[in-house]
């Protein structure tokens, strides 16, 4: 039944003429807007300190930060000198190398020369008959083992070196080195990296970066190197399920258009402001585009559906209609995302969690204004193309079309179960490990999830009347299963019987519609983690039914082939995988990829899609022609 459009409706549609009349000067204006707001993501400047994620008037920062007005103190850059020999760090070999690195950091520019405390920088106190004579442990390298053990014991008879500047068993020393200007920390940590490669190690010398200055920039590095990754994978993982789900130019460059908009907008507008780019708005663009595209797509859709019903429609016309259908939900939606940042926002103490969801809310509504107006824009300038996934078919089956003859359907109220004790789900499981398998056993006692559709046919004077009746019926399974792994395999298998399922047919003779019979179902599955962070699986199943009638709307035995892999990525913060189930009667499937980045604890993303295909008589094969993209992003407060 077709909705009696209201005012607001009119309101809409007419808003949506305007905006197709002008299309021209509606991208310029957009274009300007996002041209203005990226012209300031080069002045973004990074914050990847710890201290970041305290408030400012934290009693902690506030005493930190007076200490270090106070003693003129920053947060270090640290070299570690590590030798595991019976000497330790006190031979020839590791003396020069300290010696050699504590040199390299005075020429390092942002590295002020006079705050580098090293072995060599370290000045030894003897106290004589005459007073207190000061001298550096050793002017130059040692060259003999025998000076080296010297060192070594003026280093033991100073203990404010010991367990500080040098290890307790001898084994490691460490050059600390401050910067003057903290916001060069990840080029200062990119150069210190680089000192240690070609640094002369001895043969059991190792060197390690380390220290609060180290820790910013190496989180300053991860920030450009997960960005260089993620942001393409994800930009080339949604084009590709764009494409699939459009197969047209127009359908896989203006979503992108939006997302690019969508970023540049957020981003800009941040450095614009002077808010710093945290190690958690690292996840935002993606975020962002995982959001931004969804109101393309929804437009699309209803736009290549609309050209598929009508294909005679001017594209003004087209764009119109589809946003005339889609403004509504679109918002709804928006304004839902909206308060979740909000809500985030408001919640977290943490500066950048608080500005996280500030830009993402404001990301959010730039997708929504950019859809609202450069999308219907653009589907206005372009002549109508019809897209292959979106082809017009208003045809019913047979059994549609008889029932359309024969008069009306009614269906009646669900018939659910209402007594708490009597209509429970009840089971049982008993499980034990023998001999290296898992074997287990189970009975249950339950209802089905999905309602068995009754049918009554009848006559009335206006004509014929089928009603429908929603009933939920109870079955008992009685099942089993086992695991065994062996080296990088894993076997499984599970097999299980249930006594009652009721199937629907389109014998419409028979009296209620509905098939009674028994199901025998078993699977057998195969995984192998021979590969790091890797699971590749697969897996056979059948079901069974006792007694197949004519009519029953599935085979007897149906079979489904199942492949799984999956990999780890970057200590497990992003998941690739891709889910292949195949039918081979009839020949239909779904393939299924998927990413997923866990930016952290509280804040995950995943990108996917399902791609049918095959026979349209089929489980899947009926979805050929409606391919989807999922996004989805969790946020726990």
């Amino acid at each position: 039944m077709n909705q009696i459009p209201t005012q607001t409706d009119h309101r809409a549609k007419q808003f949506f003429l305007a905006i197709t009349c002008w299309p021209k000067a509606i991208i310029a204006l957009s274009l300007l807007l996002i041209v203005a707001t990226a012209l300031f993501i080069p002045s973004l400047q990074k914050n990847t300190r710890s201290d970041a994620f305290m408030p400012p008037d934290h009693p902690a920062l506030i005493y930190r930060n007076k200490v270090k007005e106070i003693f003129g103190l920053n947060d270090p850059m640290v070299i570690a000198i590590v030798n595991e020999s019976e000497q330790g760090i006190f031979n020839p070999q590791s003396l020069a190398l300290v010696a050699w690195l504590t040199e390299e950091l005075e020429s390092i520019e942002p590295i002020d020369p006079s705050r580098i405390n090293s072995l060599t920088t370290s000045n030894d106190i003897i106290g004589t008959e005459e007073g207190l004579q000061v001298e550096s442990f050793f002017e130059f390298p040692p060259t003999t083992q025998v000076e080296a053990e010297q060192i070594r014991s003026a280093i033991t008879n100073f203990p404010l070196y010991v367990g500080n500047l040098v290890a307790r068993d001898g084994s490691t020393t460490l050059i600390v080195a401050e910067l003057e200007d903290q916001s060069q920390a990840q080029a200062v940590y990119e150069i210190l990296l680089a000192l240690v490669k070609k640094a002369p190690k001895g043969e059991y010398d190792t060197l390690h970066v380390a220290g609060e200055g180290a820790i910013s920039g190496y989180m300053g590095a991860y920030i450009d190197a997960d960005a260089m990754r993620l942001n393409p994978i994800a930009a080339l993982i949604i084009t590709l399920v764009i494409f699939i789900a459009f197969r047209t130019l127009r359908g896989t460059v203006l979503p992108n258009l939006v997302v690019l908009g969508t970023v540049a907008t957020a981003l800009g507008t941040m450095a614009a402001v002077g808010v710093p780019f945290f190690i958690i708005t690292n996840a935002m663009p993606v975020v962002l585009v995982g959001i931004a595209v969804a109101d393309s797509i929804h437009i699309l859709s209803q736009y290549y559906e609309e050209m598929a019903q009508a294909p005679d429609k001017s594209s003004r016309q087209l764009a119109v209609s589809a946003m005339s259908k889609m403004w509504r939900p679109i918002t709804i939606t928006t304004f839902t995302t909206i308060a979740g940042f909000l809500g985030l926002s408001l919640a977290s103490v943490m500066p950048p969690m608080t500005f996280f969801g500030l830009f993402a809310m404001l990301g959010v509504a730039m997708a929504w204004l950019y859809s609202m107006t450069v999308v219907p824009a653009f589907l206005t300038l372009l002549k109508p193309k019809q897209s292959k996934a979106f082809i017009g078919n208003n045809q019913g089956d047979l059994f549609g079309n008889l029932m359309s003859c024969m008069g009306s359907v009614m269906q009646q109220d669900e018939a659910t179960p209402e007594r708490i004790l009597q209509d429970s789900d009840w089971g049982m499981r008993l499980s034990t490990f023998w001999n290296g398998w898992d074997i287990s056993l189970n009975y249950l006692y339950h209802y089905h999830d999905m309602p068995v559709l009754y049918r009554k046919i009848s006559t009335t004077t206006n004509g014929g009347l089928m009603t429908i009746t929603p009933t939920y019926e109870r079955s008992h399974f009685i099942g089993g299963g086992f695991s065994t792994a062996q080296g990088d395999f894993t076997l499984r298998g599970e097999l299980g019987h249930s006594t009652d399922r009721y199937l629907s047919t389109n014998d419409i003779t028979d009296s209620d519609g509905v098939i009674h019979t028994n199901e025998l179902s078993y699977l057998f599955g195969l995984d192998w983690f021979g590969i790091s962070d890797t699971l590749i699986s697969g897996q056979l199943s059948q079901s069974r039914l006792g007694d197949h009638k004519t009519g029953i709307v599935r085979d007897q035995v149906e079979t489904t082939i199942t492949f799984l892999i999956r990999r780890d990525f970057y200590n497990e913060t992003l998941r690739a995988e891709l889910l292949v189930l195949h039918s081979p009667d009839p020949e239909d499937g779904l393939a299924r990829p998927k990413l997923i980045y866990q930016f952290s604890d509280e804040i995950s993303l995943s990108l996917g899609a399902d791609i049918f295909y095959g026979d349209n008589g089929g489980l899947f094969g009926q979805f050929d022609q409606r391919d989807r993209l999922m996004t989805t992003i969790e946020i726990t407060i």
